[in-house]
């Protein structure tokens, strides 16, 4: 991993970068924080496509390497981004979200954190930091089986519907998490803001939520 690291650093015009690790990589922190790091120096990276599914392979190292590469590549306009089962603590999720925050042209963003133990004031600071954007026509936000993710993470997601109406793309998958009455509605409200919505795709099973508060989503869901 360290010398594809080297090779991607001579390659400064790259544009588009995919990787994808296959499930059970065998693959340490260090290695794939030096490869992030790598992708790092292509200044004109403009669109980043990394899906690191693989349990437990992304650490907090890992997670404050990406925020670096997003606060230097800060022209990215389309960031895909999934793990899951991550072995982290808050500064990386903390360096991750500066670098989000950091994003100036960014289209679209997907982000997909999977069967995790990351809090709801965690999952919250990701999400605010992505309602810092103004331009987004996709967005996909993620947390399956994250069960953790309560008011705080709905009223980011809110946020950013709020401030992005042009948003056309919309994927929310909060499956087996919590939520509030309130945060239903400002859920709801939240869509209504989205004026050009052409596709949406949202996964709410197995939530904790009452029928008062899934029937006022459905009810938006539609009114669109």
């Amino acid at each position: 991993m360290i010398s594809l690291s080297e090779a991607i650093q001579g390659k400064k015009r790259l544009s588009s970068i995919n990787i994808s690790l296959r499930p059970y990589t065998n693959i340490t922190d260090f290695g794939l924080s030096a490869l992030l790091n790598g992708i790092s120096t292509i200044l004109a990276l403009s669109e980043l496509d990394l899906n690191f599914m693989s349990p437990g392979i992304v650490s907090s190292k890992t997670l404050e390497s990406l925020g670096g590469l997003l606060k230097k590549c800060s022209s990215i306009a389309t960031l895909n981004f999934q793990f899951q089962s991550t072995n982290h603590s808050n500064s990386g999720f903390f360096a991750l979200s500066e670098g989000l925050r950091a994003l100036k042209q960014a289209k679209h963003i997907s982000l997909t954190i999977s069967k995790d133990s990351i809090s709801d004031e965690t999952a919250a600071l990701i999400v605010n930091a992505i309602s810092h954007q103004r331009q987004l026509s996709k967005l996909v936000l993620c947390f399956p089986m994250c069960g953790y993710i309560r008011d705080r993470t709905f009223q980011g997601i809110c946020s950013i519907l709020n401030c992005n109406s042009s948003i056309s793309k919309l994927e929310i998958s909060l499956s087996e998490t919590q939520f509030s009455d309130d945060a239903a509605k400002m859920f709801a409200s939240g869509l209504n803001c989205l004026v050009d919505l052409t596709e949406i795709l949202l996964d709410l099973s197995q939530t904790n939520v009452s029928e008062n508060g899934m029937i006022c989503v459905m009810d938006c869901l539609l009114s669109l």
